[in-house]
């Protein structure tokens, strides 16, 4: 996750790891049953982050197509803007 960059911080962040490491071996779950247990959690954790991941990408996707829908837009009003001065040039050039 987070970077840590000092001693002190990363003495911080051992001392609680330890104090979760030891909250963990005294559950009873984990005690009846160790690999059921970091199985369990794993498939939560990662459930999690899929579900969190699905919803960024989707938020992304919606994101590109509104952008690309722009994007053809301004094209458009370009393209539209050429043809108007090319036609316009094109009449003032008949009408004489």
């Amino acid at each position: 996750g987070d970077r840590v960059e000092t001693n002190k911080a990363k003495q911080q962040v051992a001392a609680k790891e330890v104090t979760h490491m030891n909250l963990v071996l005294q559950h009873p779950a984990f005690q009846s049953n160790p690999f059921d247990t970091i199985k369990q959690h794993l498939k939560n954790t990662l459930a999690d982050q899929a579900e969190e991941q699905q919803v960024k990408s989707e938020l992304r996707t919606k994101q590109e197509a509104e952008d690309a829908a722009k994007r053809k837009e301004a094209k458009k009003e370009r393209v539209g803007v050429k043809h108007r001065k090319k036609f316009n040039a094109t009449r003032r050039t008949n009408r004489r």
